[in-house]
């Protein structure tokens, strides 16, 4: 009888050690294995909706870039002398076209809360109601980065006909050439 036992006993013993190192061999190696393996999955993942949205954007690039230089090319020239030169023609350019007549053009600089400077023009002039809605239409739809600050519309006679126009144009200048912010 323990001739016969004691192959199964070692046979047991050695399927039990078997198992023994397998469950080791699952544990220790095989787990850590699979969880890097499902980790460096889900960073693969992550990288590729990385790279796609970095594609994206690099395809917006070029409307982004060109977006950004037509906003510069809106801008008044640095120089005061040729940014006052630039825009009273501008208004003057308007008031023809409209049938406004400008009685009084007043340029003044000042420093935007960005510390950009701007250039002021005070505009006065009268005329028909179709020639000031005209002249403003036109100062708001032009591409010079203008706008429209205070306006005051009066009228001049009592049929309403003659309207006078006081209005504050804020236009913006490109920033000085130099480092260090130097003003006009």
């Amino acid at each position: 009888m323990n001739l016969t036992r004691l192959p199964r006993e070692r046979l047991l013993l050695g399927g039990a050690l078997a198992c023994l190192l397998l469950l080791a061999l699952d544990r220790l190696a095989l787990a850590p294995f699979l969880r890097a393996w499902r980790e460096r999955a889900d960073e693969i993942v992550r990288l590729r909706a990385a790279a796609a949205q970095d594609a994206i954007l690099m395809e917006q690039e070029s409307r982004w870039l060109q977006w950004r230089d037509d906003a510069a090319n809106r801008l008044l020239p640095a120089a005061p002398g040729d940014a006052e030169n630039q825009l009273i023609g501008r208004v003057d350019g308007w008031a023809r076209s409209s049938g406004l007549a400008v009685s009084s053009l007043r340029p003044r600089w000042t420093e935007g809360p960005d510390r950009a400077m701007r250039l002021e023009l005070q505009v006065a002039g009268n005329g028909s109601l179709q020639a000031v809605s005209s002249f403003l239409y036109q100062a708001e739809t032009s591409p010079v980065a203008v706008a429209l600050d205070q306006m005051e519309l009066v009228p001049r006679n009592t049929e309403g006909t003659d309207i006078a126009l006081d209005v504050r144009l804020c236009a913006l200048c490109q920033g000085p050439a130099a480092k260090g912010g130097a003003k006009p």
